[in-house]
């Protein structure tokens, strides 16, 4: 058994309990029923009297782990060396970067598959930064193994879209080491520029299944990241997600990954956006004034930025006004719990 700080271990779940159990007002009594400090009081004894029988008997077990080290050395560098195998196994399984459960990279990739259809859709990546993401998008697109068409005969296009030049050298780098010279030619477009207004899939080609964004500056420039990076502005990213929207087919997909740490207004547009999507055909509120309601705390990010929601309420009009008063959307917000400023993830699926 690996040396740990129980007194350290078993002291910290015991605050921890204190403090979930001391939190009275966490109680609904609607749902838990009335609660008065005398069945706190017994809960955290409960609580504590089961912590002490667990340290009893981590305490044993160390006493017991310490007697068999001193008789059996080479046992115990075996049982240490199964140990770390284990740990090594428990990383391969969760298998961070690529779990759709813990990372929104991740979730949005898994969602992606779910939408294309390899030979008929194509697809827009807004922000190719690296070309992580588009490689992603061109192997569900292209990828012999997904789609049952000749690569002649395949309808699918990935427009690929960065301000910065250097990010467009890297997607064609990233994407010349997955696709032959010939479907790089043909279906795959890098363009050099802003994203708004958005380029779209040359004519004649599949019909446009999934725009993409991963919002805020190039991955890698994290720590040199000052007042000259180049990060996404709210205002362009607005005008670019209002021509995704127009420009998707039935049952396309909006992604927007958001990162309120770099940028908490473009964070709450996109959110304020995508939902007067949604309002369009839930009616929960008016997408006309859910902006302008004095209980709108949701967006109390925006602060005072009059300009900004504004724009957001005449892109939605606009929207309104170019696929009817019929359009449909699902909405998602997927975030972490707990995580202060974690990236976000937003879909909306166009359902009519």
């Amino acid at each position: 058994m690996k040396n740990v700080n129980v007194d350290a271990l078993l002291n910290s779940m015991l605050e921890r309990a204190d403090r979930t159990l001391s939190c009275v007002e966490g109680f609904r009594p609607e749902k838990h029923g009335t609660v008065n400090n005398n069945t706190i009081l017994e809960a955290q004894v409960t609580v504590r009297d089961l912590l002490q029988g667990v340290q009893d008997e981590i305490l044993l077990h160390d006493k017991s782990d310490s007697e068999s080290i001193s008789a059996t050395t080479t046992a115990s560098v075996s049982s240490e060396e199964d140990d770390d195998n284990h740990e090594d196994d428990v990383d391969d399984l969760l298998n961070y970067s690529d779990n759709p459960t813990i990372t929104m990279t991740a979730l949005a990739h898994t969602l992606w598959k779910s939408i294309l259809r390899p030979g008929r859709d194509s697809a827009i990546d807004a922000t190719a930064g690296n070309g992580g993401d588009a490689k992603i998008i061109a192997e569900l697109l292209f990828a012999p193994s997904r789609s049952d068409t000749n690569i002649n005969k395949n309808m699918s296009h990935l427009v690929c879209i960065d301000i910065q030049r250097q990010a467009c050298q890297a997607t064609q780098t990233n994407l010349s080491k997955l696709l032959t010279e010939d479907v790089l030619h043909d279906h795959v477009s890098i363009h050099h520029g802003s994203h708004a207004p958005l380029t779209l899939p040359p004519s004649g080609t599949g019909p446009v299944a999934l725009v993409a964004y991963n919002l805020g500056y190039l991955p890698g420039q994290e720590h040199s990241f000052d007042s000259t990076t180049t990060i996404t502005e709210t205002s362009t990213t607005l005008t670019s997600l209002s021509d995704a929207v127009l420009c998707l087919r039935m049952g396309g997909l909006l992604s927007v990954l958001t990162y309120p740490q770099t940028n908490v207004v473009e964070d709450m547009a996109v959110q304020a956006f995508v939902e007067g999507l949604a309002l369009f055909s839930s009616r929960t509120h008016d997408w006309r004034d859910f902006l302008v309601e004095p209980d709108s705390v949701h967006y109390a990010g925006l602060g005072k930025e009059d300009e900004i929601r504004r724009e957001i309420r005449q892109r939605l009009q606009y929207i309104h006004e170019e696929l009817g008063a019929r359009q449909c959307w699902r909405v998602h917000v997927h975030e972490k719990l707990g995580w202060h400023n974690a990236p976000r993830l937003l879909t909306a699926t166009r359902v009519r």
